[in-house]
């Protein structure tokens, strides 16, 4: 006699249920699962981004909104770029400089001659909120991740990185005694209100 499927010996109106709980275990156990790997998978790359906004500020020891006045290569054997050396004036100094003063920095040459485009990293006159690490032994720095150089308009406004409004949607613009979220792209603001926001981190 041949053998048969156990689910054979089954009344067919309790394996009818038995098939529809399975489905259904199935159907709610999933999608939990993958939502849970989700939230797993979005909370490490907050933690773990160095681009978002709080960690960009923890990690500067020099922030101010600065325009370039000078730009100077430093030299070594047979004229090799050893170091650049950038002086800035200080329009708003937010920590580590004051405003209205004067601000020379180093950068190590490497950094400039590293990149695709080749491109000066500084010109005189530009203007930029800045985001130095501390300054090490004979002033050289360099500036936070990606981010930590953000260009100023003519009108005294700067465009919030994309990873910072992505990963902090807490940063705000106030005005007056509203209180608006800045979640798109690009959204610029006035430079005093980013500055708001760099103490306010420093608070928290």
């Amino acid at each position: 006699m041949p053998a048969r499927n156990a689910c054979h010996f089954l009344p067919v109106s309790l394996f009818r249920f038995v098939l529809l709980a399975s489905l259904l275990g199935n159907a709610l156990f999933w999608p939990a699962l993958i939502q849970a790997q989700v939230r797993a998978v979005s909370q490490s790359a907050k933690i773990s981004s160095p681009e978002s906004f709080r960690q960009t500020v923890r990690k500067a020891g020099l922030i101010f909104d600065g325009t370039v006045t000078a730009v100077a290569r430093e030299t070594g054997i047979a004229g090799a770029p050893l170091a650049y050396r950038i002086s800035f004036q200080v329009k708003q100094g937010i920590r580590g400089a004051q405003t209205g003063s004067a601000v020379t920095i180093r950068e190590w040459a490497g950094l400039w001659t590293g990149g695709d485009t080749h491109e000066p990293r500084y010109r005189v006159g530009e203007r930029s909120v800045l985001f130095f690490y501390t300054p090490r032994a004979q002033g050289l720095t360099s500036t936070v991740g990606s981010r930590g150089k953000l260009a100023v308009d003519r009108a005294g406004r700067v465009a919030l990185p994309i990873e910072w409004v992505a990963n902090d949607p807490s940063v705000t613009v106030h005005n007056g005694a509203s209180s608006v979220t800045t979640r798109s792209a690009g959204s610029r603001i006035p430079v005093r209100v980013l500055a708001e926001q760099i103490r306010l981190a420093e608070a928290n």
